[in-house]
């Protein structure tokens, strides 16, 4: 009889203990994902207001929203006509401005003398005149880049201590770590390249384009030169990060997948009884944990593709422009300004590289994560 009081006992309480470790992680997941949602809105209010539309109009303003459903291809294809039509008039307006240079200087040079001083001259209005309108207008796509670098570095900055939570939380604290180092180190970059970098080196580059076009003694290749050394340098350093965040995130992911699945082992060998119902919970918790990772993860992504694609639209139409123009130009016979727009097109080019880049890197390594924390799971 008193064995089986004893036994009842037992079972009573091993019921009791089961019920505390499996049952609080119910509610504790709803309170996780409410506070991650609201760190997450945080991040959120860094973005500007047509970022913030987007991301509220595909789902993406609540991690516990479907947003499967709601994100598709079509959606983002319209969302990027939407941008792009929405950037149009001011490449237009300069378009038009650059035409009526070309064709000025064109029809003076047709009343020209035959020496062809007359010509040479106008040439050298022509450009000036070109450059005039130019330095406004890269001024702006300038103003807009860094504007939108500044947006993404302080999303960045906001952002990733969440990811690296989520990644800490799911059992991957090594490859939180390794991706937490290398994004800070990224956001240092553009700060360095949004306020100290950029601008400098388009005003130089452009300067060297006007001096192309004016004087003869200058070679029309210093410019392009500039231009292909800053595309290499920036492709070469943004694939080698990639590269090297990829390798560190594989390695890293493969250590911490065997130290959970070691522990979830010790846990359901070692642990009298309730050993298996701990590995299950741990499983059920990771799980769950993974679920908002993924959610969050969609968010930065989907976040920094609706902060730049309105930038770069801009500043890929005003090169585009900017290329007709010159191309134009060079048919028309008036070198010195096809010599300015192009060159004026390759600090388009460079001004392009830098934000796409940027934000690409950023969107690669957050895939990566996600991918491989995944995979290892």
């Amino acid at each position: 009889m008193k064995l089986s009081v004893y036994l009842r006992f037992f079972v009573l309480l091993l019921a009791a203990f089961v019920f505390v470790i499996a049952a609080p992680p119910v509610t504790a997941f709803a309170d996780y994902a409410e506070d991650i949602s609201e760190q997450l809105g945080t991040a959120e209010n860094t973005l500007s207001d047509e970022a913030r539309d987007a991301l509220e109009q595909s789902g993406f303003d609540d991690i516990g929203s479907s947003t499967a459903d709601k994100l598709t291809f079509g959606g983002v294809v319209k969302y990027i006509a939407k941008s792009i039509s929405g950037q149009v008039s001011l490449p237009l307006a300069l378009l038009g401005r650059l035409l009526g240079i070309i064709l000025i200087c064109t029809m003076f040079s047709s009343l020209s003398d035959a020496s062809g001083e007359l010509s040479g001259v106008l040439g050298i209005v022509g450009t000036l005149a070109a450059a005039g309108v130019l330095y406004e207008q890269i001024n702006t796509a300038l103003s807009v880049v860094c504007i939108m670098l500044g947006e993404l570095n302080a999303f960045m900055i906001a952002y990733i201590p969440v990811f690296v939570s989520l990644l800490t939380g799911g059992g991957y604290a090594t490859a939180a770590s390794g991706y937490y180092i290398s994004l800070m180190a990224l956001c240092e970059v553009i700060n360095i390249v949004s306020e100290r970098l950029i601008v400098p080196l388009c005003s130089v580059i452009l300067a060297v384009s006007v001096a192309e076009s004016i004087c003869p003694l200058y070679s029309s290749s210093i410019s392009s030169m500039m231009k292909k050394a800053v595309q290499w340098s920036l492709g070469v350093a943004a694939t080698a990060f990639v590269g090297v965040l990829s390798i560190k995130s594989i390695i890293a992911c493969a250590a911490d997948s065997v130290a959970v699945r070691a522990a979830k082992f010790t846990a359901s060998s070692f642990v009298p009884v309730i050993g298996s119902a701990v590995a299950d919970a741990y499983t059920t918790v990771s799980g769950s944990v993974a679920l908002i990772r993924s959610a969050a993860g969609s968010f930065g992504v989907m976040a920094v593709f609706f902060t730049v694609i309105r930038p770069i639209a801009a500043v890929l139409l005003l090169s585009a422009s900017v290329k007709i123009s010159a191309a134009i130009a060079d048919i028309l016979g008036q070198k010195n300004v096809a010599r300015l727009l192009s060159g004026a097109a390759d600090v388009f080019s460079i001004i392009l590289t830098i934000a796409i880049l940027m934000s690409l890197v950023f969107i690669i390594a957050t895939a990566i994560m996600m991918l491989m924390c995944i995979n290892a799971a």
